[in-house]
């Protein structure tokens, strides 16, 4: 992994090891329970009742295995092997800043919790196979991330480019700067039949806000990159569904005409764009790993 660090990153994550306890981590098993002890000056003495001391050594090996350039596959045997004793993986391999950021509380999607079914290896559930991946190879290269996070979008330059129309047909209202009519602040969707589309199911206008001039997106993944600026990940499962592509098509559209660049601060995948692992994987290297 260290192919992708920069030299910033490198050197801070070398910062953080040399604050690092003493002795190193062993874990033991037996009928299925695990035990934790920290090993120093040839002796062994038993942390279990010790969290904090245990994801410290825990991440103090994994450190290691990064700033040395360790093989991923060594790094993965490491991770499965903290996975398989029950600890946050998150918590090893982010920093501690960035697991501060990844378990605070954050405006999050409350719809369809029926659909989330699937659960990566750091516990976060999602609604499909191909987000539970998605998920799992962040979480592997030690991404922050978060899921369903709702992102407040400025969509001024869209309704502006509506706004001839709007007037035309008067429907946009000058003094209040929202469309035909409003109740408590926000739309009410009595729009004539041109203008349906805008209160159609899942449609992105049905939170438009005129106040803020925002509507709401609820965004399948957020990632915090090393500047502290928010990569926003969008991914298209159900593409043969033509209401879905509708609904994907017009995020997409107001996204990219709210200073949302792909490549630069938003990506677009689909299920054929992810056919397994290794194409996630490459996006993950390309594209975020060496921003962080």
């Amino acid at each position: 992994m260290r192919n992708y660090l920069t030299e910033k990153r490198l050197l801070l994550l070398k910062k953080e090891y040399s604050k690092m306890p003493e002795g190193s981590l062993n874990i033991k098993s037996h009928k299925g329970y695990y035990s934790f002890y920290h090993y120093n000056n040839s002796q062994q003495v038993t942390i279990s009742r010790n969290q904090n001391l245990i994801y410290r050594l825990a991440r103090k090996k994994y450190l290691s295995f990064v700033i040395n350039n360790r093989p991923t596959a060594d790094i993965q045997v490491l991770l499965d092997k903290f996975l398989k004793s029950g600890l946050d993986l998150q918590r090893i391999t982010l920093t501690p800043a960035q697991y501060r950021w990844v378990k605070s509380d954050y405006p999050k999607n409350t719809g369809w919790q029926e659909n989330l079914k699937y659960v990566t290896d750091s516990g976060v559930n999602v609604r499909s196979k191909s987000e539970r991946d998605i998920g799992n190879e962040l979480e592997h290269y030690a991404v922050p991330y978060r899921y369903d996070m709702l992102c407040y979008v400025d969509v001024s330059a869209v309704i502006d480019g509506l706004r001839d129309y709007l007037t035309k047909h008067k429907y946009w209202r000058y003094n209040n700067r929202t469309l035909y009519t409003y109740r408590d602040g926000y739309c009410v969707w009595n729009v004539p039949e041109e203008l349906q589309w805008m209160n159609a199911p899942g449609s992105i206008w049905r939170s438009y806000d005129y106040r803020s001039n925002t509507i709401t997106i609820s965004v399948d993944f957020s990632i915090m990159l090393g500047d502290g600026s928010i990569l926003l990940w969008e991914h298209a499962g159900l593409c043969l569904n033509p209401i879905y592509r509708c609904n994907i098509s017009e995020r997409i559209f107001v996204l990219q005409t709210s200073n949302y660049v792909p490549s630069s601060n938003i990506l677009f995948t689909t299920e054929n764009e992810i056919l397994d692992l290794t194409d996630i994987d490459r996006l993950i290297e390309e594209k975020i790993l060496p921003r962080l």
